[in-house]
């Protein structure tokens, strides 16, 4: 299950990019919150989380 305070964050961030002037677009193109559910919560984890899903998305098309 996502962590609340994660996702009110990652919502936080559209409305201040939406005030700046992004369009949707632009905003829904932003993963958020980051990484691949690995279940895992040190720093290297989640790091090889994140790694995990930029590499599923550079080889997605």
């Amino acid at each position: 299950m996502e962590h609340l305070a994660v996702k009110k964050t990652h919502e936080n961030r559209c409305q201040r990019l939406s005030e700046a002037g992004f369009t949707n677009d632009e905003i829904n193109s932003i993963h958020g919150p980051i990484g691949i559910k690995l279940g895992g919560k040190s720093a290297p984890e989640i790091a090889l989380s994140i790694i995990a899903q930029l590499v599923s998305e550079t080889y997605k098309k």
